[in-house]
C-alpha cells in the first residue's frame, strides 16, 4: 500500500505537470493566432486582398481635391497629371510596388505571371517623360510595423538635407533593416550632415508631419498601404488600392491624359 500511494503521488505531480504544459502550449497558440488575425485584419493590405485589386474586385473612389504633403515632386512640377502615393517603408506590399521585395513579386507572380512591379515602370513612362508627377506621403501602419513611423521620420529628416528621394529608395531596398542605427547609418552613406541628421531622428521633429500625412490619408478614404491617387484638378482623382500591376495603373493614368 506505501508503495502504491508512493506512485500515485509520484504520478500524480506529473500528470499535473503535463497538464500545465498543454495548456502553456494552448495558450501561446492562441496568442500567436490572435497576432496573426490581427496582423492580417489590420494591414488592410494582406496578400488575398491584393490579390483582388489584381483581379479588379476593388470599389473606384474618387476625390474632387488632393494634398501634395511636404516631400519633394519627383518630376516635372509641371506635369498635367499628379501621383499621390501613401505608403509605409516596412509595408512588404509597397516594397512588391516599388519592385525591391522579391518574395512578394514571387507570391503575385505565382498567382499572375503577368505581374509587374508599378513604380519602375510608372517613373520610366511617365514620370521621366513628362506626363506625370509623383509625390509620396506617410501612411506609417504602426499597429503591425514596428519600424514604419521611425523609417517615415526619418525619410522627412533626410528631406531637411535635400535628399528625400535617395533615402526613400534606400529604405526600400533595405526593409528588413530599419532599425535606428540602420536609419542612422544609411544617412551616413548618403553623406548627410549625421549630427543634425540623428538630433531630428531622435527628437521626432517631424512627427507632426508624419501624422499630418497619416491623418489626410484617412480623410481621403485610404485604409492600406500602398494606395495611390490619380488624377487632375480638372477630372478629379481616383483612388487606386494596392500593389496593382503596372497595367492596371497605366490605365487609370491614361484615362486622364485625353
Amino acid at each position: 500500500m506505501v508503495e502504491e500511494q508512493q506512485k500515485t503521488e509520484i504520478i500524480k505531480p506529473k500528470r499535473d505537470k503535463a497538464k500545465i504544459f498543454i495548456a502553456i502550449i494552448a495558450i501561446v497558440a492562441l496568442i500567436i493566432a490572435i497576432y496573426d488575425f490581427e496582423f492580417t485584419m489590420s494591414v488592410g493590405t494582406n496578400l488575398q486582398n491584393e490579390i483582388n485589386t489584381l483581379t479588379g474586385n476593388t470599389t473606384p473612389t474618387t476625390l474632387k481635391t488632393v494634398g501634395l504633403g511636404t516631400n519633394p515632386v519627383k518630376g516635372d512640377v509641371n506635369a498635367p497629371i499628379t501621383i499621390v502615393e501613401f505608403s509605409d517603408f516596412q509595408c512588404p506590399y509597397c516594397g512588391a510596388a516599388e519592385g525591391t521585395n522579391q518574395d512578394v513579386i514571387a507570391q503575385f507572380k505565382q498567382q499572375y505571371p503577368t505581374w509587374t512591379p508599378t513604380i519602375p515602370d510608372v517613373i520610366t513612362n511617365y514620370i521621366n517623360t513628362g506626363k506625370a508627377k509623383l509625390y509620396y506621403r506617410n501612411f506609417p501602419l504602426t499597429t503591425v510595423h514596428q519600424y514604419a513611423l521611425n523609417a517615415s521620420l526619418a525619410a522627412e529628416c533626410a528631406n531637411e538635407q535635400g535628399k528625400f528621394w535617395e533615402y526613400h529608395d534606400k529604405l526600400f531596398a533595405n526593409q528588413n533593416s530599419l532599425t535606428v542605427t540602420d536609419l542612422k547609418s544609411y544617412a551616413a552613406g548618403l553623406g548627410l550632415n549625421t549630427a543634425q541628421f540623428d538630433s531630428c531622428l531622435d527628437t521626432s521633429k517631424y512627427n507632426s508631419t508624419v501624422m499630418q500625412d497619416e491623418t489626410d490619408g484617412i480623410a481621403y478614404g485610404i485604409g492600406g498601404t500602398p494606395t495611390f491617387i490619380i488624377g487632375t484638378p480638372a477630372k478629379g482623382y481616383q483612388l487606386v488600392v494596392g500593389a496593382v500591376p503596372y497595367d492596371q495603373i497605366k490605365s487609370v493614368i491614361d484615362s486622364y491624359a485625353s
